[in-house]
């Protein structure tokens, strides 16, 4: 099995060096290692990613790749795209600021193989800084609930996940070269497409370090209005959140139930409070970009 990496950087140097020897360490144990290749795409303007890769690639145990995309994005379609240029049977997701366990990669293989899945998802387990106050320890702003290995996951975080070539190529990205095709609304799979088949993989850790200038309301409400919501359709991982395209309607609902939260809230503290506010947070991030994306139609459409 041939397996691409996609490694979406931020900028940070030090945090890419750690998710980099976290790779190297990878270890298989129960069959043969797969033929492994790494993609990192950097939508920062920072150059310190690439000079990290650079110093990487020398001696790393597997082909590393660097990509400069300029929007932010494009950055997993264009990952997604070189991966399947190069012959990937799947590409795993991560995020800069993780640093995957060491039989990671072999517990998505294994679980993608045992259950014949299309998607494998595993847990992002947050790594606390001491600084990080506890209220947001208390809040868990960075988890999500588990699963047991194989149990069927209805929607996809867009990290620590595995996608299967099937899929890849069916969401849009071309297969023979870095170029995407357009690609079609991420919000609903066409009505002849089986549905794809996901499954957790509990053992297939990521941890993500957490610091404690990520740690504070204003951040978490930021992260809230970029992300517009935690969990994507299953097919529409390969594009990311992005894809997705907005809805005002659902936009102006998530404000309303995150408002009536915010009235009830008050008496459970502030973790109750900062829920509410990320619900509502959400909805403001998709409420705008149904506005952008609305007026980019206007401009369009002839006079």
């Amino acid at each position: 099995m041939r397996i691409g990496v996609c490694v979406e950087a931020d900028g940070r140097a030090a945090a890419l060096e750690r998710l980099l020897a976290a790779l190297a360490a990878q270890r298989f144990p129960a069959g043969p290692e797969p033929e492994v290749f790494i993609i990192v795409v950097d939508a920062s303007a920072a150059a310190e990613s690439g000079e990290v890769v650079a110093r990487a690639r020398e001696d790393f145990r597997w082909p590393i790749e660097f990509v400069a995309e300029r929007q932010s994005h494009g950055a997993r379609r264009k990952g997604v795209a070189l991966a399947l240029a190069r012959g990937a049977d799947g590409v795993a997701f991560l995020e800069a600021a993780s640093e995957p366990a060491p039989h990671w990669l072999a517990e998505l293989i294994a679980a993608q193989s045992r259950h014949g899945a299309d998607v494998v998802e595993g847990p992002v387990v947050p790594r606390y800084a001491d600084e990080v106050p506890a209220w947001v320890r208390r809040g868990g702003f960075f988890e999500a609930a588990r699963r047991r290995t194989g149990a069927a996951v209805p929607f996809v975080r867009p990290y620590n996940v595995l996608v299967m070539r099937r899929l890849l190529v069916a969401a849009g990205p071309a297969v023979e070269g870095p170029t995407t095709a357009p690609a079609r609304s991420a919000d609903a799979e066409p009505a002849a497409a089986p549905r794809p088949r996901v499954v957790w993989a509990d053992r297939a850790v990521v941890h993500l370090d957490v610091e404690p200038d990520r740690a504070t309301a204003r951040w978490i409400l930021r992260r809230a209005f970029r992300e517009r919501g935690r969990v994507l359709p299953p097919h529409a991982v390969a594009l990311g959140p992005e894809a997705l395209t907005p809805s005002a309607t659902r936009a102006l609902v998530r404000m309303a139930e995150g408002g009536f939260l915010l009235s009830v809230a008050v008496f459970l503290g502030r973790t109750g409070v900062m829920h509410a506010l990320c619900r509502m947070s959400r909805g403001a991030g998709e409420l705008a970009a149904a506005l952008r994306a609305s007026g980019l139609r206007g401009r369009k459409e002839p006079a």
